[in-house]
């Protein structure tokens, strides 16, 4: 049996207003669960000290669009432009800005990796 409903596109008007509860509680659950892009965001917030605030004002997004987005699943291998594509019409986030959270979390990465080969050293 199939779902008759059909699925919302996007935020009709606007996206929801996460408040501070939601918001903190989302961002604690999230940063610490791979697979998630609150995974992503967290290790682009760690790696640049930016606040939640600061993270949106750089991506022009709003603190409770990135709120919404952390609950969604990254992207996967292999289904990169898919998925990036999904999420930014489901979100309402222009798709340019999920990959430049993808940018800079793939910078965050290779700071990281580089950070612990230079204390292995």
């Amino acid at each position: 049996m199939t779902n008759s409903r059909p699925k919302p596109k996007a935020w009709v008007s606007r996206v929801p207003t996460a408040d501070a509860v939601l918001r903190e509680s989302v961002v604690r659950v999230t940063s610490n669960k791979p697979g998630t892009w609150g995974y992503v965001l967290a290790g682009v917030r760690e790696s640049r000290h930016w606040s939640q605030e600061q993270l949106a004002m750089a991506t022009s997004v709003s603190v409770s669009a990135l709120v919404f987005l952390s609950l969604c699943r990254s992207p996967r291998q292999g289904h990169l432009e898919d998925d990036l594509v999904g999420v930014a019409d489901r979100m309402g986030i222009p798709t340019a800005a999920l990959w430049f959270m993808l940018d800079l979390a793939t910078e965050a990465k290779a700071v990281n990796c580089r950070t612990a080969n230079e204390g292995a050293a």
